[in-house]
């Protein structure tokens, strides 16, 4: 459940291996929101080291101890993602799951780039 894989030899050393799917790639997750947060910009989110510069902050109960966000500012994106972010307040009125896709851009954190109403 931590992603990581620890060895150690005897008089030799210990190691450490990150078995997630590796730092920029493309993935999707699934499940219901437990956080739904919009804030400034420039505040960040999560642990130190793997902050999100985002002004929009989802965690779901389908991938515990991630944090994915995606900004709000003006700009080319703003619609889709404001869309995004209705779609997020929906589910959580409703209590229904929804798909991510994101860009993982930290060991528990990715940038989300598409949000969908799950079919379960």
């Amino acid at each position: 459940t931590t992603g990581l894989l620890r060895a150690g030899t005897f008089g030799r050393g210990a190691y450490e291996v990150f078995t997630s799917d590796p730092i920029g790639s493309v993935v999707n997750t699934t499940g219901r929101v437990t956080l739904l947060r919009a804030h400034d910009v420039g505040t960040g989110f999560g642990p130190p080291g793997d902050q999100l510069d985002a002004q929009a902050i989802v965690q779901l109960d389908g991938a515990p101890g991630m944090s994915f966000g995606f900004t709000l500012r003006t700009g080319a994106d703003a619609s889709t993602h404001a869309g995004m972010f209705d779609t997020l307040r929906d589910a959580v009125r409703r209590n229904r799951p929804v798909v991510l896709d994101y860009v993982r851009t930290g060991f528990r954190s990715g940038r989300v780039s598409r949000v969908m109403p799950s079919a379960q």
